[in-house]
């Protein structure tokens, strides 16, 4: 395959997965006040907790997010059958994915 199509592939996918982190971090900024009034009406009204939130703390929550669904759906570390553990590299089923297409 050749190495520019690859290099565009790389660059679409990535821009695209920087566009979903902007858009989720977007979508936590502004309904963070509706979510917070919903779960804790008590502490906004005490004051304990703030139900404004900046757009460095939405991607932090954000990032963590990500880590903890892609975490849970097994897609980081896997188990066989023998019990071994391995890491799933992505960057290999996108390789193999490539190959099978040509």
């Amino acid at each position: 395959m050749d190495k520019k199509k690859i290099l565009g592939l790389l660059g679409i996918g990535s821009g695209i997965a920087l566009l979903n982190l902007i858009i989720g971090c977007l979508f936590l900024k502004f309904f963070w006040s509706g979510i917070a009034n919903r779960l804790f009406p008590k502490l906004i009204a005490s004051g304990q907790i703030d139900p404004t939130m900046s757009f460095l703390d939405a991607l932090f929550i954000g990032m963590i997010l990500f880590c903890i669904i892609r975490a849970l759906s097994g897609r980081i570390v896997t188990m066989d059958k023998k019990g071994k553990i391995k890491q799933v590299r992505l960057d290999k089923e996108i390789e193999k994915d490539i190959e099978n297409k040509d």
